[in-house]
């Protein structure tokens, strides 16, 4: 018997075929290009690195493609990195989800490899799968027969038969909880569901954002995340989770990175920033390490009362001007978009000096003493204030006048 743990590999919403329209937009078509077939690899990382762990086998939870017609191409890719899975002796166990549902009219071009199971939609089945060192799992799953499943098909585990099997898969398509407003809420489920069915893995699908949570000893439910971000709203690594198989149940869930992109979103406080140059070291400064090497596309939200205000009227096209200052920290990606909310400076003196009401406001909190303050309303008694705590009373005072009487007519920029 070998010394090493096992592990399964977890990977959900592939979504080969997706349209990659917005990706690129606003660069050169060589660039976009590049980007893409960056981005097309994904699916190619994840059986790369399925191998290289030596996997017992892969669960793949769901929206294998993104449409239900399944494009030719995507079908053709899939079947050929199911088959360099199944040369190399490693299980593949499939459920569909809404984008890609059992249906009766899909066109397949291609066959899968033998040894690739599909679970079907009719109800819950499952796989007794033989581990190197002789033990098993049981893997159980069940697929969408139509785009908007309603069942509540967590429930359907409860009938799985442990047998003596070392751990139980259960393989998901689902809105857990309503954990997603940004997905439909198809095949509801509850987490008390999953505790109560006899499942140590609940390996899930269809929220696009990685989650792992225990629901007992060695007992999880997980969503691994898309395998690639295809759009901004996607921002973060991506990729797939490494489950080692303990003597019973499962071990912690590791984070396998399989994107070849990244998305991200920077929001700057510009406050102490004075010109463009700032701004480009405050985005150099947190893309620095978070990409790893792989193109980071940006987004960028400026906010806050800055001197970069007025430089930046000055400024034809945000955009290209922040992706020429900060190219080499982006390793090929660009400054996708760029929100400025900045509002300008101000001069405190001279607002303090005008004959109007907020001049007044600011003079009188200028000479705020511990016996002008009501006792009731600060809820400590104005004799123990210290000159420290007066100061601070009065800058709040005048920071929250200051932002009263003049953010709404400064506007965005």
């Amino acid at each position: 018997m070998t010394n090493r743990t096992p592990v399964f590999v977890h990977a959900a919403d592939l979504h080969l075929g997706a349209p990659l329209r917005e990706l690129g937009k606003g660069i050169d078509d060589k660039a976009r290009r590049e980007l893409v077939a960056k981005v097309n690899t994904a699916f190619d990382n994840l059986i790369d690195e399925t191998i290289a762990r030596d996997a017992e086998f892969i669960v793949l939870a769901g929206d294998i493609y993104d449409g239900a017609e399944r494009e030719a191409h995507a079908q053709i890719k899939f079947s050929l990195g199911l088959e360099r899975l199944v040369k190399a002796g490693i299980g593949v166990y499939i459920v569909h989800g809404n984008h890609d549902p059992l249906l009766n009219n899909v066109i397949n071009v291609v066959s899968l490899p033998d040894g690739v199971t599909v679970f079907g939609s009719d109800g819950v089945t499952q796989v007794r799968h033989t581990l190197r060192d002789g033990r098993a799992v049981v893997v159980a799953g069940v697929s969408y027969s139509q785009k908007f499943e309603t069942r509540r098909l967590a429930t359907l585990f409860r009938d799985v038969d442990r047998g003596d099997a070392a751990a139980v898969i259960g393989l998901l398509h689902t809105n857990l909880g309503g954990v997603s407003t940004a997905h439909g809420d198809y095949a509801p489920s509850s987490e008390s569901e999953l505790r109560t069915a006899p499942v140590d893995y609940w390996a899930l699908g269809h929220v696009h954002r990685q989650q792992v949570t225990p629901i007992g000893q060695h007992r999880y439910w997980a969503y691994p995340g898309n395998l690639q971000g295809r759009d901004a709203g996607e921002e973060g690594a991506k990729g797939a989770l490494v489950v080692p198989i303990l003597e019973r149940g499962v071990g912690q869930p590791a984070f396998l990175p399989l994107d070849t992109i990244r998305f991200a979103h920077f929001d700057i406080d510009c406050t102490e920033v004075e010109n463009l140059t700032g701004i480009a070291e405050a985005i150099r400064g947190r893309a620095a390490g978070l990409s790893d090497g792989r193109p980071l596309i940006v987004r960028v939200y400026l906010r806050g009362r800055s001197e970069a205000h007025g430089a930046m009227a000055e400024v034809g096209n945000l955009e290209n001007a922040l992706q020429e200052l900060c190219a080499e920290s982006l390793h090929g990606g660009y400054i996708e978009r760029v929100k400025s909310y900045l509002l300008p400076s101000l001069d405190v003196d001279e607002l303090r000096e005008a004959d109007d009401l907020l001049g007044d406001l600011l003079r009188a909190v200028d000479s705020l003493s511990a016996d002008d303050l009501d006792p009731s309303a600060v809820k400590l008694n104005p004799s123990i204030l210290t000159d420290e705590l007066l100061n601070d009373l009065r800058a709040s005072m005048t920071a929250d006048f200051l932002t009263s009487f003049t953010s709404h007519s400064d506007g965005a920029a």
